[in-house]
């Protein structure tokens, strides 16, 4: 008879093959040895996953672009997608209304090469920072929803002292009192150097910055003072915010001369946020500021000025790690967090405070280290790559403390991890109920993680598409999803479609007879094109009848002959392969995990499925071709006998799919002989 051996749910993805000698685990029963472009269902059944549609006007990607980043920006009233190319300048997408606005792109090719481009958008505003290069702004018009583009200008920038040695220098100040609000900045009294002594002098790179020394003995007990303009290397003016104890022969002592955080003499922000009304900007090139993180003035984001130290003051906040660092990724979530190469910071939970220049401090939480491919948000935890790109970490808020930890949530299926270099969170499914974590590796393939924390799902399945075509780029905006792939050589921008089961899909209403369609896009140029018509619109039972594969010509014509008028779709195919665990049975005698042993009858329970294979034989679903309508899946168990003689030691059972339609397996039993 043989012992039954089952997988009736596959809750926890794909295992790494370093852990199949794991039998013993809880979980073993639950994984698969290959999930490949499956996803699990909340109950644990594995579903082929989405397709994608590509209906795009080419324009919307920069001309001559290899590499890419990819951005969604969702002002409430208009939804645009944001595409930085290595080359091309900046593309600027309106999806409902398939708008092109062509942008220059200040960043260097090799900022969007390594995607060191970070982003951060309020309202009808979108900014772009690099440390190379002076932030960009994209404004969208709120009635036209056109988009225009500029330098981001700050009204008092953040500071910061990059050069503190000013032994035996003597400054002379043109006034003491505070500077008037009615006068200009050519107005603003002198700030000149009658003595140079150690310092360096004046350079563009102070203007914005500030200058403080003792103030009156009645009034502040510091003097302060922005500088605005610049004459000479000994000479600026400086609008004064809090009166000075005297004007002239003001000694290095008690001085504190700091220069615009930000600017070209010394780079730009790396990374920017926006957090509790607040801008924020981090990192950078200098070493003053690599560990450095600026926040704004409560509802001013271009306005930094410390002021007094009032509670709206903007502020900074220095990691004070006791290792050179960077800084990396900031997340806005339950509180503030800053990755860095070495390490996880962020701002206590608590509901009731919010950060201010007295209550803000930013403390080490883990020292994992991250790389530079943005974090996540899902299931209330932040999810980043980790150092060396070979684990997904789960930035994790403890309920009954004010501090985070970290954890390794990619274990179990870390040979899928190949350094992740983009990654997006979908929330707004509406297939089915669970969370979607899409990660692009660096090799072009493409991995899942499904969530569902009610029901203890957690599985990583893997996923590819046509041939040796690569995944690039992936974006969510609001309830869609987009990609920028790479076909045959050529980018293609495409979105996330339940409906299909192919990849890069168009459709074309065609008369019956003989057609010939010409396919958008030169990646269909001379490759196979699979065909699909009767699709339906239902994403919870996609159905639809495959109708044949053709190649196309060298100019992406195909000519195949319509049994019907209606809707086809044309598009590529990907591979669907779900192969279980070495199969193995718990004995009195011990696990026969090792055992030479033999599948004899295999049983599937399928659920709206079209015809499949289990171990190279076909199951002969009954399917017929109805055009104009969808034609329903079929539903049920189906015995077998395998064909596979032998016996071996890691009997498995592969189930593949040759036809671009919808899978859904629910379970597997097989009878195994030892």
């Amino acid at each position: 008879m043989g012992v039954l051996v089952s997988n009736h749910d596959f809750t926890h993805g794909e295992l790494a093959p370093t852990l199949y000698a794991q039998s013993a685990l809880r979980l073993y029963n639950k994984c698969a040895a290959k999930l490949e472009n499956f996803l699990i269902l909340p109950g644990g059944a594995a579903r082929t996953r989405f397709g994608t549609i590509t209906q795009f006007n080419l324009s919307a990607l920069p001309v001559g672009a290899t590499h890419f980043q990819l951005f969604s920006w969702d002002t409430g009233l208009h939804k645009y997608l944001v595409i930085i190319g290595d080359v091309g300048g900046i593309k600027v997408l309106e999806v409902s209304t398939g708008t092109v606005t062509s942008i220059t792109s200040p960043f260097p090719a090799s900022a969007v090469e390594k995607r060191e481009i970070k982003s951060g958008q309020s309202g009808s505003d979108i900014i772009f920072v690099h440390a190379s290069t002076q932030p960009k702004t994209l404004t969208s018009n709120s009635t036209t929803g056109v988009v225009t583009g500029g330098d981001f200008v700050f009204k008092n920038p953040p500071n910061m002292s990059f050069d503190d040695n000013y032994d035996n220098t003597v400054f002379n100040l043109g006034s003491t009192s505070v500077t008037p609000g009615n006068v200009s900045d050519g107005g603003c009294p002198g700030l000149t150097i009658t003595t140079m002594g150690n310092f360096g002098g004046f350079d563009a790179s102070f203007v914005g910055g500030t200058f403080s020394a003792l103030g009156t003995s009645t009034g502040q007990t510091i003097g302060q003072g922005r500088i605005v303009a610049l004459h000479s290397s000994t000479h600026v003016q400086i609008r004064i915010s809090a009166a000075f104890g005297q004007a002239n022969n003001i000694g290095s002592a008690g001085v504190d001369l700091r220069a615009s955080a930000y600017n070209s003499t010394y780079g730009w922000p790396a990374c920017v946020a926006f957090y509790e009304d607040r801008m924020v900007f981090a990192g950078g090139s200098a070493d003053q500021v690599r560990e450095t993180v600026f926040f704004s003035r409560l509802n001013a984001y271009r306005d930094y000025d410390p002021g007094t130290g009032e509670a709206t003051d903007g502020f900074g906040s220095l990691l004070g790690s006791n290792k050179s660092d960077n800084i990396l990724n900031l997340v806005s979530g339950r509180s503030f967090q800053v990755y860095t190469q070495t390490a996880e910071y962020a701002t206590p939970i608590v509901a009731y405070q919010r950060l201010s220049p007295g209550t803000v401090n930013l403390r080490l939480q883990t020292s994992k280290g991250s790389t530079i491919t943005t974090p996540i948000v899902l299931d209330d935890s932040t999810a980043y790559v980790r150092r060396g790109g070979r684990a997904i970490m789960g930035f994790t808020g403890g309920v009954a403390s004010y501090s985070y930890s970290s954890s390794d949530v990619s274990t179990i299926s870390s040979h899928l991890i190949q350094n992740p270099v983009d990654m997006a969170a979908f929330l707004a499914d509406e297939a089915y109920d669970a969370n979607l974590a899409m990660v692009i590796n660096e090799d072009g393939s493409m991995i899942f993680q499904q969530t569902l924390q009610e029901e203890a799902v957690s599985a990583w399945t893997s996923g590819s598409t046509y041939g040796d075509d690569k995944w690039l780029n992936v974006s969510v905006l609001d309830n869609e999803v987009y990609f920028i792939t790479e076909r045959d050589g050529q980018p293609s921008l495409e979105q996330l479609d339940w409906t299909v089961s192919m990849d890069c899909a168009q459709s074309v209403t065609l008369a019956a007879g003989i057609q010939i369609v010409q396919l958008s896009g030169p990646y269909y140029n001379s490759r196979e094109v699979s065909i699909v018509t009767g699709v339906g619109a239902d994403i919870q039972h996609p159905s639809g009848s495959y109708i044949g594969t053709v190649t196309s010509n060298a100019t992406g014509q195909v000519t195949f002959e319509a049994p019907q008028a209606g809707e086809y779709y044309f598009g590529f195919k990907f591979d669907r392969n779900l192969t279980t665990l070495p199969a193995h049975v718990l004995t009195p005698n011990g696990d026969t995990l090792y055992l030479k042993k033999r599948i004899s009858k295999v049983f599937i329970q399928y659920y709206d499925a079209y015809p499949f294979r289990v171990n190279g034989m076909e199951v002969p679903l009954y399917h017929e071709v109805t055009l104009n309508q969808p034609n329903p899946p079929k539903s049920g168990i189906y015995a077998t006998t395998v064909n596979k003689t032998g016996w071996d030691r890691t009997a498995d059972v592969e189930i593949s799919m040759d036809y671009p339609l919808p899978l859904t397996i629910l379970g597997i039993t097989a009878r195994v002989s030892i």
